[in-house]
């Protein structure tokens, strides 16, 4: 692969991304989230449908950002009532997160938002071609990460 075309799927994944961001962050700014707020209310909302519970570790895991940058996305959560931490009941140093009612109402108002910005980027593609995508990105994010 030329040089050139390195850079070029560097571009179009960062452009991608960008936009996608832009996109989420446009839509949610009527909730006054941001897209890693949303981001956090829907991974919290997974893990407790699938019985697990989540501690800002695992966001930061998630996220792979910084333990003071999850710390203020969540302080901006819960200031907005959106979630509660709670000290774990097997270790009181350790809080878990929690959604709360009124974040539970705004999930389902929000999420349309990152569906319709998953079938923007999966237009025009057959499914084929969508599992092709998906299979390829993931080669990719595991040679990257």
């Amino acid at each position: 692969m030329s040089r050139e075309q390195e850079y070029e799927i560097q571009y179009l994944l960062r452009l991608i991304g960008l936009n996608t961001m832009t996109f989420v962050n446009q839509h949610l700014q009527q909730y006054d989230l941001t897209n890693q707020q949303g981001w956090i209310l829907r991974f919290l909302d997974k893990q407790e449908q699938e019985g697990q519970t989540v501690c800002q570790r695992d966001i930061e895991d998630v996220l792979d950002i910084t333990s003071s940058s999850v710390t203020s996305l969540l302080q901006g959560l819960e200031r907005k009532q959106f979630i509660v931490r709670r000290s774990s009941a097997s270790d009181a140093r350790v809080k878990e997160l929690f959604i709360t009612d009124k974040g539970r109402a705004l999930i389902a108002d929000f999420v349309g938002i990152f569906q319709q910005v998953e079938d923007l980027l999966v237009k025009g593609l057959t499914g084929d071609e969508r599992r092709m995508l998906v299979g390829l990105l993931q080669r990719v994010a595991n040679n990257i990460g």
